[in-house]
């Protein structure tokens, strides 16, 4: 009955929720985001899954459902919603790291600090509207060597925070190639230059991971709950 009731609820908020008003939307989203929290809490230390599985999915919840919630708000302009945009993004961030480092889940961890990332991508192209393939590097190249230092700096202290950064730091060096993808004004023949350029540091990245293939199989091996 509890599994029938529960399903049933959860077809009836996803066919009927945009129909909702908005602080019954607001109440639905926050609802679901504590329900799943609450239960994710409560399950045993030894289904490290299962925990992960209901936390990341209230916290999908929250970032989808807060965000459509931002879309419905009238009477703001463009600069406004920008800002607004980067504010949620940034509450959205802390939630994920914040609930990511109470289950100890890298994965949930890796993905609060990406949506640091964005609002990172959102910054640089609202300061600079015209990029290009050099400059994208520059910006993001650094930020992921520091990624990498930080997650070896706590990797004894904060195993899942060390994987999250360190999975942040591969995820921006490809960042560069995925924001030109996200260009509407790309030609075809810059296109092919970006996609060799990726598979250029896809290829670095394997052969770096194949020389140190001792070292990140042992770590893998010392933090398989993390």
């Amino acid at each position: 009955m509890t599994v029938f009731i529960s399903i049933a609820f959860i077809c009836i908020v996803g066919i009927y929720f945009t129909v909702f008003p908005l602080p019954l939307q607001i109440l639905t989203v926050g609802s679901l985001f504590f329900l799943l929290g609450i239960r994710a809490v409560k399950v045993k230390e030894g289904h490290a899954a299962a925990r992960s599985f209901l936390m990341g999915a209230g916290l999908t919840v929250l970032s989808i459902g807060g965000y459509w919630i931002l879309t419905q708000l009238e009477g703001i302009t463009a600069e406004e919603w920008h800002y607004y945009r980067i504010g949620f993004l940034l509450l959205a961030a802390a939630l994920w790291c914040l609930c990511g480092n109470m289950i100890r889940s890298a994965w949930i961890q890796w993905i609060g600090v990406m949506h640091g990332a964005v609002v990172y991508a959102l910054m640089i192209m609202k300061t600079l509207p015209e990029m290009n393939s050099l400059l994208l590097q520059w910006l993001w190249i650094p930020e992921s060597f520091l990624l990498v230092w930080l997650a070896w700096m706590v990797h004894k202290q904060k195993r899942g925070l060390s994987g999250a950064l360190l999975l942040s730091a591969l995820s921006c060096i490809i960042a560069p190639e995925l924001m030109q993808f996200f260009r509407s004004d790309i030609d075809s023949s810059w296109l092919v230059q970006v996609e060799s350029i990726l598979l250029a540091k896809l290829l670095t990245l394997f052969l770096i991971a194949f020389y140190f293939r001792k070292q990140w199989v042992k770590w893998i091996r010392d933090n398989e709950t993390v």
